[in-house]
C-alpha cells in the first residue's frame, strides 16, 4: 500500500490542480525547500553510510561488488591535513556529479567555499565523514542542483 507522494503532494509543489491553479508554479517556494531539506537528510545520510560500510567491507578484505558514490576519491579518514589532494579531487568529481561544474585545477576559486565548509565541517565533528556529510547537504541543497 505505498503512496505516491509526489502525486499526493504535488499541488503543494506548485502542480496545477486546475480548481484553484492553472498555471504551474516553478518557483523554488518554502514548501519545496523543506521537502528537498528532509530528502537530502535521508539520501545524505544514506549515502555516507553506505560508502563507509564499502570502506570497511574492503578493509577486512571482504568482496564488494558497489563503489563508493560520494567518497569516490578520498577515504573516511582523509582530512585536509592528512590528505589535501584527495580531499580537492572528490570536491571536483562531486561537484561535477551534482551541479555539473568542471574545475580542471584544484586551485579554481570556485573550489574555496566547499574546501572551506569540508573543513569546518571537520573542525566542528572531528570526523571527516560527518564532514561530508554537511558537503552532501550542502550540494543537494544548493541552487546549482536543483536547477541543474
Amino acid at each position: 500500500n505505498e503512496v505516491d507522494l509526489f502525486e499526493q503532494l504535488s499541488s503543494t509543489l506548485g502542480k496545477p490542480d486546475f480548481a484553484q491553479a492553472t498555471e504551474e508554479d516553478l518557483d523554488p517556494s518554502t514548501v519545496f525547500q523543506k521537502f528537498l531539506d528532509d530528502a537530502a537528510r535521508v539520501v545524505c545520510t544514506r549515502m555516507v553510510a553506505r560508502d563507509l560500510n564499502i570502506f570497511e567491507a574492503e578493509s577486512m578484505d571482504e568482496p564488494v561488488e558497489a563503489s563508493p558514490v560520494l567518497l569516490v576519491h578520498a577515504n573516511p579518514d582523509d582530512t585536509l591535513e592528512t590528505n589535501p589532494d584527495a580531499i580537492d579531487a572528490n570536491l571536483i568529481a562531486a561537484l561535477q556529479r551534482f551541479h555539473g561544474r568542471v574545475y580542471e585545477d584544484r586551485n579554481d576559486p570556485g573550489l574555496s567555499n566547499w574546501r572551506w565548509l569540508f573543513k569546518s565541517g571537520y573542525f566542528v565533528t572531528g570526523e571527516a565523514h560527518q564532514a561530508w556529510l554537511g558537503i552532501c547537504l550542502a550540494l543537494f541543497t544548493h541552487p546549482d542542483f536543483y536547477t541543474y
